[in-house]
């Protein structure tokens, strides 16, 4: 497996991937437009795994200046792994490549949301060290 910072040549493959992960599809001209911002940012960063040149997942990890928090804190945003791949240790070694550039920047502490359907998600977070001391609310205004 190799692991890579992603490019604007992953864009289809990272639409793809959030499509699946969303389940639904989601307006590609507005995503490409984010997507090609993102990489340009340097509070965000994200990465692909490959197998045999097959991309099998995905994450990205954003920084945020909280006054809650009264520093800087990473969040990982999408994180996404071929359904064939999962429990296969790629997951973990995303989390952990996000982890470490996170501490590389100087953050001591990241944060993650999922949705509640993703009860597998749920209960891998748990088991990678993160703890439930949040409620993330949605509301749709538009």
């Amino acid at each position: 497996m190799i692991i890579r910072k992603t490019t604007k040549q992953d864009l289809d493959t990272v639409y793809q991937f959030i499509c699946e992960l969303e389940e639904k599809i989601l307006g590609k001209v507005a995503f490409n437009l984010l997507f090609l911002e993102n990489l340009q940012e340097t509070t965000i960063c994200a990465w692909l795994a490959e197998i045999e040149q097959e991309a099998v997942g995905f994450i990205s990890v954003h920084l945020q200046n909280l006054l809650y928090h009264a520093a800087q804190v990473a969040e990982i945003q999408e994180f996404y792994v071929n359904p064939l791949h999962r429990s296969s240790g790629i997951g973990k070694v995303l989390v952990q490549v996000a982890e470490n550039w996170a501490v590389a920047q100087g953050i001591t502490e990241i944060e993650l949301s999922t949705n509640q359907k993703r009860i597998q998600a749920y209960k891998f977070y748990l088991h990678e060290g993160y703890a439930n001391t949040h409620f993330k609310m949605t509301k749709w205004i538009g």
